[in-house]
């Protein structure tokens, strides 16, 4: 299968691929890591996703000197065109294709977005944001600057909704969605929480159970729930070794999920938008 079959398209997240990540703290190594590009790009990933906050991240992707598409990140509190320049010396390009604000409140920023806006056929072929909150999607999809959005939606995060989605849609900006295991919680035993996820706990429960109801795993259910939302154009995954990124390569390309297993998944109960904010955490 090869990344312009896949619908949406897969792209790896390259966050923990030498450092510590998320509230479980999955880490990669170097070697691993290596390893890990190499597979993800030998399988047909449409891009990495990196950011100069992702620890060495940048560095391994110019050692693999790989042609797949890189999305990289603006620095935050540093000004755009050196954050870019940067960024191109660590990944030894002269390009990447889509360059993000990291802090999702730039788009409040007139000046900065502009001042970016300038880096457009000159190091990025794109720009776009990486947000949190609906309101940031409806005033990046009426700025004709932003190509693209990347949000976070999985199983207890809704927050992005189809109209929402649509919206994009209808404006021509590209939607990339992250966090579709809500790193690592969806898959874990509701005893096996962390205290300070503890209030997710009933809600991962009845995931268990809606699982062993349906007799699907649960990596494929969760991931396959994003893959059905309409007018996502990419899911980012992202693992620390090349068994997670099999396993999660596997989930995102078995058939889609029939209605009976929508249904029953979009039925289950959502925490507040709060409690699935890793920033609060």
């Amino acid at each position: 299968m090869t990344r312009t079959e896949l619908r949406p398209a897969i792209v790896l997240g390259t966050a923990q691929l030498t450092r510590p990540y998320g509230v479980l703290r999955s880490e990669g190594s170097h070697d691993e890591g290596r390893r890990l590009l190499r597979r993800a790009v030998s399988l047909g990933v449409s891009a990495l996703d990196t950011a100069p906050g992702y620890g060495e991240a940048e560095e391994l992707i110019a050692a693999e000197a790989t042609s797949t598409p890189v999305f990289t990140r603006l620095a935050a509190g540093v000004d755009p065109k050196e954050s870019l320049r940067q960024s191109l010396g660590r990944l030894g390009r002269s390009e990447v294709e889509l360059l993000y604000f990291h802090d999702p409140e730039a788009l409040v920023d007139p000046d900065l977005v502009e001042r970016a806006t300038t880096l457009v056929s000159d190091g990025t072929a794109a720009l776009g944001a990486a947000i949190y909150d609906p309101e940031l999607l409806r005033m990046a999809a009426d700025d004709p600057r932003i190509a693209a959005v990347q949000v976070p939606a999985n199983l207890l995060d809704r927050r992005f909704t189809p109209d929402l989605l649509q919206r994009a849609a209808d404006s021509g900006t590209a939607v990339h969605t992250r966090s579709v295991l809500l790193q690592g919680v969806l898959l874990r035993q509701p005893s096996g929480l962390p205290p300070s996820l503890g209030h997710l706990a009933e809600f991962v429960a009845a995931f268990d159970r809606a699982a062993a109801e349906l007799g699907r795993p649960k990596l494929e259910l969760a991931i396959g729930w994003v893959r059905s939302q309409p007018n996502v154009n990419s899911i980012v995954l992202g693992a620390s070794s090349v068994s997670e990124f099999d396993a999660l390569w596997q989930a995102a390309t078995v058939p889609p999920l029939d209605q009976e297993c929508l249904d029953v998944l979009t039925d289950l109960p959502c925490p507040p938008a709060d409690a699935v904010d890793p920033r609060r955490w």
